[in-house]
C-alpha cells in the first residue's frame, strides 16, 4: 500500500516537473497542479511547486486550491500541513484582500472545528495555530477606513457560539480567550466565563420567531407572551416587540417599557449572532430603527428631550437615519425657546447632488467638544433649526428614507421662519417635486408622500409674508388650475387620505391656499410701531377676490379664511361691516350659541375662539365711534347705536370665560385677546 502511494506521487511529480520549467504557469494550472500533489499527500511537492522551485515564476495558488488542501489535511487529520497551509492563505489574504471574496463564514467555522479537535489537548497558556489563520480571515472584509466592525464581530461571535457547541467546553474556551484577544481592537471582547461557556453548550440556541402576535392579544396576554419567548431564548418578530411597547405605554406600563428598551432590547440584538441565521446585519439595523424611532415617539410625547436626541443620534450612528415622523418629532421639540439646541451626528460627507440638492449637514458648535450650540439671538436660532432641517431633508434622501409631505410642511415653515427664503424656494420648486417622483411605487402608505393642500398653504404665505407677492400670486394660480382639480377627484390621494373627514371639510382643507397669498398686515414700522393704516388696500381687495374665487369653486371657507376677513369687517375703514362679520362668526366652524357656552374640545380651540370674540367687541366699539361721530349728539337716542351697545356687550360678555380658558393654553397674555386701557373704560361705561 506504502509502495503504491509512492508510485503514485512519483508519476504526478514527475508529470508536473516536465512541464513546469519550459513554460510560465498560469495560476489555474498552478492551482490543478498543487491540488494533485496534495491529493497524493506529496506535501513536499506541494510546497516546492508554491515556492516555487520548479517554476521559473513566483505564482500565488488561488484561495479556492489552498482551501480544498486545509480541508484534506484535516481530513487526514494532518495538523502540521493543515497550520502552514492555513499561515500561507493567510499571507495570500494580507496582499490581496480580493482573493477573500471565495471565503465563507461557513467554511471558517468549520475549519476552525476541525482544528480545535487536533489541538484540544493543547498545554495551557500554549497559542493555538489557527487564531492567526481566523483573525486574518475575519477581518479581510475592510473599507478605506477600517474593518466594518459589525462584520467582524459577526463572524467571531458565530464562531465562538458554534465552537461552544460542537466541542469540549474547555476547548471553546480556550478558543474564544484567543480570539477576545485578537480582536479586542475591533470588537468588545465577549464573557468568558465559565458559566457562559457552560450555559452555551448545555442550553438551547436562540430562534428567531416569525409568530405574529400583538393586535390578537390583550396587553397582559402579551406582555406573559412575551417574558416567556424570551425565558425561551426566543427573539421575537419587530411587529411583536413595537406591538408590546405601544400597549406597555397606553397602559401606563412605564417601568415594563423602559426594562424592554434598556435592557431587553441589547440582548435581543446580541442573542442574533447566535441563531442559525446566516446573515443578520440588515435585521439587526432594522430592528433597531424601528424600536429606537418609537422611542423617539415616546420620549418626544414625555418632553424628554435628552432622550429624543440620544435615539436619534443611536439611529444615526447605527448608519441609517430616522424616518420623517421621528425629524418632526425632533424639530417640535427645539421650536421650544427653552430647549437647548443639541450637536447632531453629522452623517458621511459627500459631494453628491441629490434630487437638486446639495449636500447640506447638521451645524456644529463654535467651542470643540461641546454637545450644544451657542445662540446668539431668536434669528440666529430660527436659522440654526431651519439649518437642522435642511441636514436632515439631505440625509433622508441618501438613505432613500423618503420625507413626507408634512416633513416639507414643517420645513417650509422653519425656513420661512429663519427668512431663508431662496432655500425655501429651492426646496419646494426642485428638491420636493423630484424626491416625489422618486419614492417607490410599493411603499408603505404611499399618501404620504404626495404634496397636499397643507403644502402650499405654507409655501404660498411664506412668498406673502415677505412681501413677493408675485410669486405668491404665480404659485397660488398653479395651485388653483393644476393641483386642485386632480385633488378633488373622488379617487385622489387626497380624498383617500382624508377619508374619515365629511366632504365640507374636505372641501375647507383644499381652500387654505386661497387665503395664503393675501398679506393684508403692512410691516412694522422701524420703531416697532404699528403703521397707519396698519393694512395694506391693495392686499385687503386681493383677500375679498380670493374669497369669491373660493365661493365660485364650490369650496367651503375654512377657519384660515374666518380670521383674516373678521379683520377686515371688524378693522378696517374702508370695508367695516359687523353685519357681514356676524355672518362669519356663525360659520366659523367652531362651536357657535347666541345663549350657551361653547363646548370645545380641542384646548387649542379656545384660543381661535376668543380671537374671534375679541374682533367682533372691536367692530362694534369702531362701528359705535362712527355712528357717534356721524349722528352728533342724536346718537343717543338712535336705534341703531343702541343695537350696537347690546353687541357690544353681549360679545364682550361671551369673550370673558372663553378667554379665561384660551390663557390657560398659553403662557401670557396676547394682545390678540385682550383690550386696552381705553377700551375697557368705554366698554365699563356701556354697562351702566
Amino acid at each position: 500500500m506504502v509502495l503504491q502511494r509512492l508510485a503514485h506521487q512519483c508519476t504526478v511529480r514527475v508529470a508536473i516537473q516536465q512541464r513546469a520549467p519550459s513554460v510560465t504557469m498560469s495560476q489555474s494550472e498552478l492551482s490543478r497542479s498543487i491540488e494533485k500533489l496534495g491529493a497524493a499527500d506529496d506535501w513536499e511537492g506541494v510546497w516546492k511547486l508554491i515556492n516555487g522551485a520548479w517554476t521559473s515564476t513566483t505564482m500565488e495558488p488561488d484561495t479556492a486550491s489552498m482551501q480544498q488542501l486545509i480541508d484534506h489535511a484535516l481530513a487526514k487529520k494532518n495538523g502540521r500541513q493543515a497550520v502552514r497551509l492555513a499561515q500561507k492563505l493567510s499571507t495570500i489574504i494580507s496582499c490581496n484582500r480580493l482573493a477573500a471574496n471565495a471565503i465563507t463564514d461557513e467554511w471558517i467555522v468549520a475549519v476552525l472545528c476541525s482544528a480545535v479537535k487536533l489541538t484540544n489537548s493543547l498545554a495551557a497558556g500554549k497559542k493555538h495555530p489557527f487564531v492567526d489563520f481566523s483573525i486574518a480571515l475575519f477581518s479581510v472584509d475592510v473599507m478605506p477606513d477600517g474593518p466594518k466592525l459589525d462584520r467582524v464581530q459577526f463572524r467571531v461571535l458565530r464562531c465562538a457560539d458554534r465552537l461552544l457547541a460542537r466541542n469540549s467546553a474547555r476547548g471553546a474556551a480556550s478558543i474564544l480567550a484567543e480570539l477576545n484577544a485578537a480582536t479586542a481592537k475591533y470588537v468588545v471582547p465577549l464573557n468568558t466565563d465559565s458559566e457562559q461557556v457552560v450555559r452555551s453548550v448545555q442550553g438551547p440556541k436562540w430562534t428567531y420567531s416569525t409568530e405574529k402576535h400583538g393586535k390578537d392579544m390583550s396587553y397582559p396576554e402579551l406582555k406573559k407572551w412575551y417574558i416567556d419567548a424570551v425565558a425561551r431564548r426566543v427573539i421575537p418578530t419587530i411587529f411583536n416587540i413595537r406591538q408590546l411597547l405601544i400597549k406597555a405605554q397606553k397602559h401606563g406600563d412605564h417601568e415594563f417599557w423602559e426594562t424592554v428598551i434598556s435592557k431587553d432590547f441589547p440582548k435581543l440584538m446580541d442573542a442574533f449572532k447566535f441563531t442559525s441565521l446566516t446573515t443578520t446585519t440588515q435585521l439587526i439595523k432594522y430592528y433597531k430603527k424601528a424600536v429606537w424611532s418609537l422611542a423617539i415617539s415616546t420620549y418626544a410625547s414625555r418632553k424628554d428631550f435628552d432622550k429624543v436626541i440620544d435615539y436619534f443620534g443611536r439611529i444615526i450612528n447605527a448608519g441609517t437615519f430616522p424616518a420623517s415622523d421621528e425629524c418632526i418629532e425632533l424639530l417640535k421639540l427645539m421650536e421650544d425657546d427653552k430647549v437647548t439646541l443639541p450637536v447632531l451626528p453629522m452623517g458621511r460627507k459627500t459631494t453628491t447632488t441629490i434630487c437638486g440638492m446639495k449636500p447640506a449637514y447638521m451645524p456644529q458648535s463654535t467651542s470643540t467638544g461641546s454637545k450644544t450650540i451657542d445662540v446668539e439671538s431668536p434669528a440666529h436660532r430660527a436659522k440654526l433649526i431651519a439649518q437642522m432641517g435642511l441636514a436632515m431633508l439631505y440625509s433622508s434622501l441618501q438613505h432613500k428614507e423618503w420625507p413626507t409631505d408634512y416633513f416639507y410642511g414643517l420645513l417650509l415653515g422653519l425656513l420661512a421662519r429663519a427668512q431663508m427664503i431662496d432655500e425655501l424656494q429651492h426646496v419646494f420648486t426642485v428638491v420636493m417635486p423630484a424626491a416625489m417622483s422618486s419614492v417607490p411605487a410599493d411603499i408603505l402608505n404611499p399618501l404620504l408622500y404626495e404634496t397636499g393642500p397643507l403644502v402650499w398653504v405654507t409655501a404660498i404665505q411664506a412668498m406673502s409674508n415677505n412681501s413677493k407677492f408675485d410669486l405668491a400670486k404665480q404659485w397660488f394660480d398653479e395651485y388653483r388650475a393644476d393641483v386642485l382639480p386632480k385633488l378633488c377627484e373622488q379617487s385622489s390621494s387626497f380624498a383617500k387620505r382624508w377619508s374619515k373627514l365629511s366632504g365640507q371639510s374636505r372641501l375647507a382643507i383644499l381652500a387654505e391656499p386661497y387665503y395664503a397669498a393675501a398679506q393684508i398686515t403692512r410691516p412694522l414700522n422701524t420703531d416697532g410701531t404699528s403703521p397707519t393704516p396698519w393694512y395694506n388696500l391693495q392686499q385687503v381687495e386681493w383677500l375679498l377676490e380670493l374669497d369669491q374665487l373660493r365661493e365660485q369653486d364650490k369650496l367651503t371657507r375654512p377657519f384660515e379664511g374666518v380670521i383674516p376677513l373678521l379683520q377686515v369687517f371688524t378693522h378696517t375703514d374702508e370695508y367695516l361691516n359687523v353685519d357681514k362679520a356676524e355672518a362669519l362668526i356663525k360659520n366659523v366652524g367652531l362651536p357657535y350659541s347666541e345663549t350657551k357656552e361653547p363646548q370645545v374640545t380641542q384646548p387649542e380651540n379656545y384660543f381661535k375662539l376668543a380671537w374671534c370674540y375679541r374682533m367682533m367687541v372691536d367692530g362694534h366699539l369702531n362701528m359705535f365711534l362712527q355712528q357717534k361721530k356721524k349722528l352728533g349728539t342724536a346718537f343717543k337716542t338712535d336705534s341703531g347705536v343702541a343695537k350696537t351697545k347690546e353687541r357690544i356687550i353681549f360679545w364682550f360678555k361671551k369673550l370673558d370665560p372663553v378667554r379665561t380658558k384660551a390663557l390657560q393654553e398659553i403662557s401670557e397674555d396676547d394682545p390678540r385677546i385682550s383690550f386696552t386701557k381705553e377700551q375697557l373704560i368705554m366698554i365699563h361705561k356701556l354697562f351702566k
